[in-house]
């Protein structure tokens, strides 16, 4: 819900050339693909893919978190 008011806030702004990083991968993945419709989520992810595609130049894209970053290199680090 949280991704959808955004969007529509940067729309009512009028920004262009926006990129959108989320680390919630399901989240980016089913606003990215249409064949993913779990009911409840898949009304929301369809209000979202219509605010990003009216949006001038909107992409969202699936980042990992600064978290599981420090996460991954503490484990490596361990490992050695």
């Amino acid at each position: 819900m949280c991704l959808k008011n955004v969007l529509q806030f940067k729309i009512s702004q009028g920004l262009s050339n926006v990129r959108i990083e989320s680390d919630a991968k399901i989240v980016v993945d089913g606003i990215n693909d249409i064949g993913i419709n779990d009911f409840e989520m898949g009304m929301i992810f369809e209000d979202c893919r219509e605010s990003i595609n009216q949006g001038n130049n909107f992409d969202l894209y699936h980042v990992r978190s600064a978290s599981a970053n420090a996460t991954l290199s503490i484990k490596k680090k361990k490992n050695l």
